[in-house]
């Protein structure tokens, strides 16, 4: 079988884990190539992992050989760039949010219908053995009528451990990584039928962060 041949848009931290986990299965999987912003940052990410860089995203959607375009650029980016793979032809697989919106994911749904190109968004925690586990236990009927589920996700002090922080900031912990619990309780319980939340800033000094003409941002998404 001729492996899925992949391009990879973004080139940050997590791209690393991609290219480690994309080698472990080179029969099915192969990396073309990639493109960053920073093309040193595509260098270095084709040295370890293989393929060519890509001088933009034009290259990679000319490129027939391209199966799968691999978006890891940061959220404000995902709509346009995946609306763009599809349109193009490629199949997509986006880290999370595919969207910054419910109109914009409706979008690319639709989008990738009428291409009959496949789309897969990132997270696909629930597909690990502890979510199965959970899901096989709640199938079986022994925890009995489900009432109240409780999901606790801890965002931390992101600029810790992250370069480039403020497009993190201007989403929100929702859209980065509330997903995953949400993802999780949407597989586990189906559909949500009504939504109910509140929000307060615990660490004030932190929102300098979103100040733009401190840091690079981009303007908080519209609902």
């Amino acid at each position: 079988m001729k492996p899925l041949r992949i391009a990879v848009a973004g080139c940050g931290m997590i791209s690393a884990q991609y290219g480690k986990h994309i080698r472990r299965h080179q029969d099915i999987l192969e990396i073309s190539g990639a493109m960053d912003l920073d093309p040193a940052r595509a260098s270095e990410f084709t040295a370890q992992f293989g393929g060519k860089v890509y001088p933009d995203l034009d290259a990679i959607f000319a490129d027939s050989s391209v199966d799968l375009l691999l978006n890891l650029t940061i959220h404000h980016a995902h709509f346009d760039i995946n609306r763009r793979a599809l349109r193009a032809g490629k199949h997509v697989f986006s880290e999370k949010p595919v969207a910054l919106t419910y109109r914009e994911a409706a979008e690319l749904s639709a989008t990738a219908r009428e291409t009959g190109c496949r789309l897969a968004v990132a997270p696909g925690t629930f597909l690990g053995e502890g979510i199965q586990t959970t899901s096989a236990f709640l199938a079986s009927g022994r925890l009995g009528e489900l009432r109240l589920v409780y999901a606790e996700v801890n965002w931390g002090q992101i600029e810790r451990w992250i370069q480039s922080p403020a497009p993190y900031f201007s989403v929100g912990p929702l859209r980065d990584v509330g997903v995953y619990a949400i993802t999780a309780l949407v597989f586990l319980l189906g559909p949500v039928r009504h939504v109910w939340g509140y929000s307060r800033i615990l660490k004030t000094p932190r929102m300098e962060w979103a100040d733009p003409a401190k840091h690079n941002s981009v303007p908080p998404p519209s609902l």
